[in-house]
């Protein structure tokens, strides 16, 4: 450790231990409403690498971190409050790199202010208020002038909610975006919403709400207007003493935008997707195919919602490298054009010149299984697009949306391979993907469009024994622009069977009929399941299921079937074990044969009440052919052991061992052990160990990790954190030493 590290981390421990002794002492006045806390941070990291001829290479870097947070709350009258408070946080570090003979280095400040003050008044019929904050960050990079950003927000609210009558809520928001000399950014925005609510009937909800908005770009001399109206009805009931339930809502919205641009190329309008995807692939895997070039991705709304909030780990831990690529994809609207993408992220990673180590590609397809590698798109991180949000920004040329009436878009990267004191440091590791969003150029000066969603879903219980049900469920979305229109159903009709035959056997089953047309293709599929169990004695249970899905698309046929039998018994008190086996097989549409087989068999046994031991053996079995492609083979299997152990009650250990291997794949060892210990039966003080040892039986690799942690609660509500975290990681190739060393505290009053 340093000696500028070694004098940080005393000046942290000195304040940590005056606020230890402010706190301890008797609190003689404390006024009502008043709290807040502070928190403190120190990492220090370091990393060695030796690769085989002898090159070495060093990262050293160190954070520390003050965050100050005060707040009032005062009730001045029986419905009147009042808050206010602020936050005020202190970021600083230093990182370093030597290389052979070339070294680096990089030293960042960041100031953050947050200020509010809110006026609320609620008496349960009428509800008012105001409020101000502001978000204030100032940055300072060796080398580059500093930088000031300003947030500056307004809000008023006003709400109606009459007993028997339509609810009321109108909120109204300012917000200017600056910078100190207003030379980068300097745009205000204004909007206002309605939102009215009214149970007109019982089981019959009406809501309404207008959005309008204005949008100023002082430096750009840009001006959007933008207007949205959505509406909404929901009808919720049954019938016929519960043996009929209908639901159905209808969604209508209209948004029409102004443009008032010098010039109307630099205006970016929002573009909103169909649906969002996120998928994890490794192209490591020995395919005849390109995984990237082929596969669908996993449907994640959230993605493009805003409210994805998702860790996907971009950055890889010294030694710890992960080379499978993130997938990150959306499927367009009919008739839409996308020239610019934006991933954002929920923190300033801008800071280190994280973002220029990323390598992103932008892939395209007609029905999101077959994709094509358009080009390397560069990523520019911002740290502000101009409303509170920041992330990558990725342009390119025009693509726009075919015939088909379908087209999906994916961002592809793998994840940056950083020294560990980066990869612990605060924004960074923790770094979360909020959204992926889509802009098309600007090509009128006014749009509009209207968009509608109906669903309907019924159930009707047409036998008590057997229990047998019908289900009818229908949606409908429709789209109208000033570009064209388009208009798309999904409608399932399904027949369940459920019964009881003894007090050992039982049995269910389902059909359903999948119909579905959009501008791509009309689609229809059946869908069925049966399933037999039985219970011969209360500590045995046994169950087979079939289950298979033939559709038809335009005239290409797809077929899976699958058959799995499942087996758990209590052989004796505290012994239990499984035995889960199973075949299928999928047809695709070029005729290609998808064979599988699974078995997965494991026991849980208790043979102290302080004691647990699991084992589980796993294994998968792939067979293709056909379809003009080379038959291909794999085996896949999995075996673990593991066991938890609580000799006493303030004492915790674990461990495992686990070994994976597979086709054309190095087998994987993986052993894992640890524990913790609370000495004080309150638990305000626990230690943590763990120990994590992974090697491959070929090539020589091997990683080792040791944790050590330590939290002690000293009050409610406030602690101190001390963790220390070696890791070596060897291979052929080269060796790689890190440690890192984190220490917090928090105190709250």
């Amino acid at each position: 450790m340093g000696m500028a590290a070694k004098k940080k981390l005393l000046h942290l421990i000195r304040g940590i231990l005056l606020q230890l002794m402010c706190l301890s002492l008797p609190r003689l006045v404390q006024a009502d409403g008043i709290s807040g806390f502070m928190e403190y941070s120190f990492s220090q990291s370091e990393s060695k690498t030796e690769d085989a001829a002898g090159t070495s290479g060093k990262t050293a870097g160190t954070a520390l971190m003050q965050r100050y947070n005060l707040s009032l709350d005062r009730t001045l009258y029986p419905h009147l409050t009042f808050s206010a408070g602020g936050n005020i946080e202190l970021n600083r570090s230093d990182f370093e790199m030597e290389t052979g003979s070339l070294s680096n280095s990089l030293a960042s400040r960041q100031t953050r202010l947050s200020p509010f003050a809110n006026l609320r008044f609620n008496n349960g019929i009428v509800s008012a208020g105001t409020g101000y904050s502001r978000r204030q960050e100032i940055t300072r990079t060796a080398g580059a002038p500093s930088f000031t950003s300003i947030n500056d927000t307004y809000n008023a609210q006003l709400g109606f909610r009459p007993q028997g009558l339509p609810a009321i809520d109108t909120f109204y928001t300012h917000i200017d975006l600056y910078d100190a000399d207003r030379s980068f950014q300097n745009s205000a925005n204004d909007s206002v919403t309605v939102t009215a609510r009214y149970s007109l009937l019982k089981n019959l909800d009406l809501t309404y709400q207008v959005l309008f908005s204005n949008l100023q770009d002082k430096l750009r001399d840009q001006e959007i207007t933008s207007l949205n109206q959505n509406a909404r009805i929901a009808y919720n009931d049954t019938f016929w003493r519960s043996r009929v339930s209908l639901y159905s809502t209808y969604n209508i919205s209209s948004q029409s935008t102004r443009i008032h641009a010098a010039d109307l190329a630099q205006v970016m309008i929002p573009v909103v997707p169909v649906h969002g995807y996120f998928k994890i692939i490794d192209t490591s895997v020995v395919s005849s195919v390109d995984p990237l070039n082929s596969g669908a991705l996993d449907l994640f709304d959230p993605l493009v919602s805003g409210s994805a909030n998702t860790p996907i780990a971009f950055f890889n831990v010294a030694g710890l490298p992960d080379t499978r690529t993130r997938n990150f994809g959306i499927e367009l609207p009919p008739r839409s054009s996308v020239n610019v993408i934006r991933l954002l992220v929920d923190q300033d990673i801008s800071g280190q010149n994280i973002p220029a180590g990323f390598t992103w590609s932008l892939y395209t397809s007609e029905n999101g299984i077959d994709w094509t590698f358009e080009r390397v798109v560069p990523g520019v991180f911002n740290k502000d697009f101009g409303d509170g949000t920041r992330g990558f920004e990725f342009r390119f040329p025009t693509i726009t949306t075919p015939g088909s009436g379908r087209l999906f878009l994916k961002i592809v990267t793998t994840p940056v391979s950083l020294p560990e004191p980066l990869a612990g440091s605060p924004g960074v590791a923790a770094a979360n993907v909020v959204r992926l969003q889509a802009f098309a150029p600007a090509s009128a000066r006014e749009n509009s469009s209207i968009s509608g969603h109906y669903e309907m879903n019924s159930r009707v219980r047409i036998f008590d024994k057997p229990s047998v049900f019908y289900d009818l469920n229908f949606t409908l979305d429709h789209f109208n622009a000033d570009t064209g229109s388009s208009q798309r159903y999904f409608v399932t009709n399904s027949l369940s069977l459920t019964h009881q035959f003894s007090s050992i056997y039982s049995t269910s089953g389902r059909i359903t009929r999948e119909d579905s047309f959009d501008p791509s293709a009309v689609r229809s599929a059946w869908v069925y399941s049966a399933s037999l169990t039985a219970v011969p004695v209360p500590a045995l249970t046994s169950s087979l299921l079939f289950s298979g899905r033939n559709e038809d698309s335009e005239g290409a046929t797809t077929s899976s079937y699958s058959l799995f039998l499942n087996n758990t018994a209590e052989l004796y008190r505290g012994i239990n074990v499984f035995l889960n086996g199973g075949v299928s097989r999928g047809i695709s549409a070029i005729d290609r044969r998808s064979d599988n087989a699974i078995f997965i068999a494991g026991a849980n046994l208790v043979p102290h009440p302080k004691a647990n031991i699991n084992l589980s053996v796993s294994g998968k079995k792939e067979w293709s052919a056909g379809g003009g492609l080379p038959d291909t083979t794999s085996y896949k299997q999995d075996n673990e052991i593991s066991f938890t152990l609580t000799p006493f009650r303030s004492a915790y250990l674990f461990g495992s061992l686990a070994v994976t291997t597979e086709t054309d794949k190095k087998t994987q060892l993986i052993r894992t052990l640890g524990g913790s210990w609370a000495p004080f039966r309150e638990g305000n003080l626990l230690y943590n160990i763990s120990y994590n040892e992974s090697a491959a039986s070929q090539g020589s690799q091997e990683t080792r990790s040791l944790v050590n942690s330590l939290r002690w609660y000293f009050r409610s509500s406030s602690y101190f954190d001390l963790s220390y975290l070696i890791t070596r990681s060897s291979s052929t190739t080269q060796q790689i030493d890190s440690y890192s060393l984190n220490a917090a505290a928090r105190f709250t009053f």
